[in-house]
């Protein structure tokens, strides 16, 4: 009923952020069998977390032993076992989509809402992390040649160097939407109002965790989202919707940042949206380097976000050297799903020869 295994690809893009660089990316795979309907999950930490794939593939056969993905209250049953997050969306995602399968719908279309019925594209920002000037501009005219039109740019320690490298990429794509990712570089409320005041003449649609989210206070965060002369969007703090709720509270919030693995899989990515929704703040869905398989996995629950779609942080696949399926490629500044039941895709059967039930 599940099997699982390990994965560890090369990069032939190195992933360059405040956090370090990476040249390969390991995680693990769940595959859940309902009768002869597959789905399959992704658990993947973040690049800078040492992983041991192996380890990773037992522990998601450890927390599915004993359950039934027959039954109808598997997800109920799942949540009685304490798990990282990360862990739970590879289970919930392999299950939601044999479930899927089961139903003869992708994955998007099983978990809409009765009255919804979701689009297949959604459009994808670049993500601009090379920190020379020269080589940050030839990266986005990378993207630009696939049809995208918004960009999330990377920033690190030295923001004099970053001013200039945006200012360039400005220069370059005048027409462009810029956001603006420091990563936990700025450190203290003072920094970020500074760097706010200053970028904000290069048309910043907003600023991805403007302070450093390990020591910032949900006090100090509504204190930028206030004063700030670009809009606040919060990626890190945003967990569960208990987080949702204190920064709408506070009034620390202009846009929510989401990876589905850290909210814990589709079923409770969804509840987040649509409170946000609720709350009329703005939802922006992204991937955190993932296989084939999460990528997909990703860009289904961004289809069920409230219209028109934001461009959406799922651009990384060109970073592998191989990956275990093929992502659908970036045509006219869109991915298009696969109008196929369950995930639409799965990993080679190369791979699938070696996985552990």
């Amino acid at each position: 009923m599940f099997s699982a295994g390990p994965y560890d690809l090369p990069l032939k893009v190195v992933y360059r952020w405040a956090k370090g660089e990476h040249t390969s990316r390991a995680g693990a795979i769940l595959r859940c069998m309902i009768d002869q309907y597959e789905g399959w999950g992704e658990v993947a930490f973040g690049p800078h977390v040492e992983i041991n794939g192996a380890e990773l593939a037992l522990e998601l056969l450890a927390l599915t032993k004993g359950l039934n993905p027959e039954d109808d209250d598997f997800l109920v049953q799942l949540d009685q076992r304490e798990m990282h997050n990360r862990m739970r969306c590879a289970i919930a995602t392999a299950w939601l989509s044999a479930r899927a399968a089961a139903a003869g719908k992708p994955l998007n279309q099983y978990m809409a809402d009765d009255d919804v019925k979701p689009p297949m594209q959604v459009p994808i920002n670049g993500l601009v992390g090379e920190q020379d000037i020269g080589a940050a501009v030839t990266q986005a005219k990378g993207y630009a040649k696939q049809g995208m039109t918004t960009l999330k740019i990377k920033c690190f320690a030295d923001v004099d160097h970053d001013f200039a490298r945006v200012s360039a990429l400005r220069e370059a794509f005048p027409d462009f939407a810029f956001r603006l990712d420091p990563n936990d570089a700025w450190k203290r409320v003072p920094d970020a109002l500074a760097n706010m005041e200053r970028f904000a003449p290069l048309g910043i649609d907003y600023i991805e965790d403007p302070l450093d989210t390990g020591i910032a206070t949900i006090e100090d965060m509504a204190a930028v989202r206030k004063s700030g002369a670009i809009r606040s969007a919060w990626d890190n703090p945003v967990e569960t919707l208990e987080d949702m709720h204190r920064l709408v509270d506070a009034e620390a919030v202009d846009v929510f940042i989401y990876k589905m693995p850290r909210a814990g899989g589709p079923d409770r990515l969804k509840e987040m949206v649509d409170f946000a929704t609720s709350a009329g703040i703005q939802s922006v869905n992204t991937g955190p380097l993932e296989t084939a398989i999460g990528t997909v996995a990703g860009l289904h629950m961004t289809t069920l976000f409230p219209a028109p779609l934001a461009h959406s942080g799922f651009s990384l696949s060109g970073h592998y050297a191989r990956d275990l399926a093929d992502v659908p490629p970036v045509v006219d500044g869109v991915r298009t799903l696969p109008d196929l039941p369950g995930l639409g895709i799965a990993p080679d059967a190369a791979y699938q020869q070696n996985m552990i039930s």
